[in-house]
């Protein structure tokens, strides 16, 4: 009897299990559960934090332009490849296939994380708490952390490393689409932030794998000789 009673126990653990690492190749179930760890509960509905941030995000509504709306469209995006008019025009798909397989494991490893946390933390986007938020994107789901916040600089620290002499501009990029959210209406400065603070911790465990890292180091041979080809 106890072994029917354990059974549909452990086949649920094993369930959820096998869904925090859908998507994640190299990050462990403690490496996730230890990088969201490191966030700590966003501010509350009511607080004067989040009122602060909701007056950030009407000023920024106030003030964004039409070229604002259109790059905050490309922005969301998400691809390693918002990063090639930095790098070049040889940094594309088509030619790096193992630099393209690289990069859909970052993102997998920040999906990994950041799915999770959405529905621990669950907090609504800015737009639903306050009407007075208008969105230039359609978003739903929960806010805190920010995906596109993760995404976007898990990449630029990535890219970073593969290529140091280009490491300001693609951390500001990085930077730049979290916080085209917050410009988009959709996320709140702490959403974005939050998951900016998550992919430095994903990109540190990611660099200490050294599976990870040989395959980093394949992807950087590869762009390298498709640079000097001038492709």
């Amino acid at each position: 009897m106890r072994k029917c009673r354990l059974f549909p126990v452990l086949t649920v653990l094993f369930a959820l299990s096998a869904v925090v690492r859908a998507d994640a190749k190299h990050l462990t179930p403690d490496d996730i559960t230890a990088t969201i760890a490191v966030l700590s509960a966003p501010p509350a509905d009511g607080s004067p934090e989040q009122q602060a941030e909701i007056q950030t995000l009407l000023d920024f509504q106030a003030k964004r332009t039409p070229e604002d709306v259109a790059r905050v469209e490309k922005n969301s995006h998400l691809s390693p490849y918002l990063f090639t008019d930095i790098l070049g025009e040889w940094f594309n798909k088509k030619d790096l296939p193992l630099t393209d397989q690289l990069m859909s494991e970052v993102a997998g490893e920040g999906k990994a994380v950041v799915i999770p946390a959405k529905k621990q933390f669950r907090r609504n986007r800015p737009f639903v708490t306050d009407s007075r938020i208008t969105p230039t994107l359609k978003e739903s789901g929960f806010g805190y952390p920010s995906g596109h916040g993760t995404g976007g600089m898990t990449y630029a620290l990535v890219l970073a490393e593969m290529f140091p002499e280009h490491k300001d501009a693609l951390i500001a990029r990085g930077k730049q689409i979290g916080e085209d959210r917050e410009i988009a209406g959709v996320h709140y400065p702490s959403d974005v932030a939050a998951g900016q603070k998550i992919a430095a911790e994903i990109v540190k465990r990611l660099l200490a794998n050294p599976d990870f890292h040989a395959e980093m180091e394949k992807a950087i041979e590869e762009c390298h000789a498709d640079a000097q080809a001038g492709k």
